[in-house]
């Protein structure tokens, strides 16, 4: 078999994994859990507040500590906030791939790198300003330094096993199941194989200790003073029966049923090969998988029913386990003659592209595609609806009936973890940006960032009383939600405070004349 793999040859799947992860990057909304991260920074927090709690909500240690240090050198946008995500996004198709083909061949880890760049759940990750990316790189790349270097004894891979498993629990706790199963690595292979320059049980005990120290030491001054948070957290929730179907469609990349059983056969495929050629390697990755699984169903952390949240425990281990896919493809392929494993992989991922949701996700404009209802659930129809409003208003329907993204709007206010506006705007298919209404010197609105916040300029968002923003955004149209509160059908409604659009509606009247539409939810006014 050649494991021999160039670096060149990757090429192909990069191409692809930076359009789909870069696509109309810079111009969407930041959305739900994004402002954990930017709540944290906003508060203009010391570096020690950074690295020394994890916060209500889990703000992410090592992604706040990244975007800590780049807004000391430049301004945060909302491109910037999510470079560390798009870079471990794209760093993950190249560098897994390399390090799996030691052991599954290069044509699996060719295959591997068309899969892992057109997973829509991984390209989700990678656009999105939260660890996921970084913690789905970290991960697998720990599993298979530790498998080189106990296998092999290779010095360098037992380093960089202590650094990302040390690493991965740092920018987000629920890794540390899928990092630390390695270390049972030695109980599982029994009686396989090594090489004679092995580690001994002595070396390996010694390694396992140095990692429990450094994960210890990073993590011991934010356990100390917010650890009872997280463990308030736990045994909150339970992944059920339901959770099974919706997970299983987020992490094969498609809800239809003839791809999810194509998938599902090529993995079964897979895992038979790897664990006929590799049984060392195999274990390695079922062991891994199995424990991640098992923690996050015992953990019982808050909301774990909902597919999209265990499928964010579990990403830690996707790229593992889309070895088994690749693996069935690259052996489906072997029996029909061995065709280019890049020629094998590309159809996959066209495949993939054509049966998966990332077509309508993308479609322009859409600023909203790191909303949850399009990333929750593969089948718009089952979850977005949850997010239609009471009643659409006819402006909308009057917008729809204009070209596409030919006209700019704004949107006031906003509750940043629930609203209808990813919904209004697959109706009427213009441009949106949201209108800040916040003024104080001192207390900002959640969702929200100061007008003289000299470390966060949003692009995609404006203040309603900044009027020459207005106009150098080219707005076209601000729509004031008089309680958009009310104007939502989803069950947990809206914790927030309503907002007083009342002073904003007065204002725009004395500086733009009376609105172009107005009903009992909204009022219109035209700026340009």
């Amino acid at each position: 078999m050649d494991r021999s793999l160039r670096w060149y040859e990757l090429a192909g799947p990069l191409v692809l994994a930076t359009v789909l992860r870069a696509h109309r990057l810079s111009s969407q909304i930041l959305v739900d859990d994004e402002w954990h991260m930017v709540h944290k920074l906003r508060e203009g927090a010391w570096l020690a507040s950074v690295v020394g709690d994890f916060g209500s909500s889990d703000h992410s240690i090592g992604l706040t500590l990244l975007g800590w240090l780049l807004g000391r050198v430049t301004t945060l946008d909302e491109l910037m906030l999510r470079l560390p995500s798009l870079v471990a996004g794209l760093a993950l198709v190249i560098v897994v791939p390399a390090l799996a083909a030691r052991r599954v061949g290069r044509a699996t880890a060719i295959v591997l790198a068309w899969l892992l760049a057109i997973s829509p759940l991984l390209c989700f990750f990678s656009r999105l300003a939260r660890p996921y990316a970084m913690t789905a790189l970290l991960a697998p790349v720990a599993v298979l330094a530790f498998e080189r270097w106990y296998r092999a004894g290779d010095t360098r891979a037992r380093a960089t096993y202590v650094c990302a498993a040390a690493l991965a629990p740092l920018f987000h706790l629920p890794a540390l199941p899928a990092v630390l199963a390695s270390c049972a690595l030695p109980l599982v292979t029994r009686g396989l194989p090594r090489s004679p320059d092995a580690p001994t049980p002595r070396r390996v005990a010694w390694s396992v200790a140095a990692t429990l120290a450094a994960i210890a030491l990073v993590l011991a001054v934010p356990m100390w003073r917010t650890g009872a948070g997280v463990v308030a957290r736990l045994q909150a929730d339970h992944p059920n029966a339901a959770t099974l179907p919706g997970l299983l469609e987020l992490l094969a990349g498609t809800a239809h049923p003839a791809g999810l059983v194509v998938v599902a056969a090529l993995a079964a495929v897979g895992l038979v090969s790897v664990v006929r050629r590799h049984p060392f390697f195999a274990r390695l990755l079922l062991t891994t998988i199995t424990a991640q699984a098992l923690a996050v169903a015992a953990s019982g952390a808050a909301q774990s029913h909902v597919p999209i949240v265990a499928a964010r425990y579990l990403g830690v281990v996707l790229p593992l386990l889309w070895i088994f896919p690749a693996a069935g493809l690259a052996a489906v392929a072997e029996r029909l003659g061995r065709p280019s494993p890049h020629l094998v992989g590309g159809a996959a991922a066209v495949a993939l592209a054509l049966l998966g949701p990332l077509g309508g996700i993308y479609r322009v404009p859409n600023d909203f595609t790191n909303h949850i209802s399009y990333q929750a659930d593969y089948r718009p129809g089952r979850y977005f609806e949850r997010f239609r409003p009471h009643e659409i208003a006819t402006f909308y329907r009057e917008l729809a009936a204009r070209p596409p993204a030919s006209v700019t709007v704004v949107e006031a206010p906003w509750y940043f973890y629930l609203h209808p506006f990813a919904y209004t705007q697959r109706v009427h298919r213009q441009r949106v940006l949201i209108g800040f209404v916040d003024e104080g010197e001192a207390a900002v609105r959640s969702g929200e960032v100061g007008g003289a916040d000299p470390s966060l300029h949003l692009r995609n968002a404006v203040h309603l009383g900044d009027r020459a923003a207005l106009k150098d955004r080219g707005v076209d149209f601000v729509i004031l939600h008089r309680d958009l509160r009310q104007e939502i059908t989803w069950p947990g409604g809206v914790t927030d405070a309503a907002v007083d659009i009342a002073p904003w509606e007065t204002r725009y009247r004395a500086w733009f004349g009376p609105p172009v539409f107005s009903d009992t939810r909204i009022a219109v006014f035209t700026i340009r």
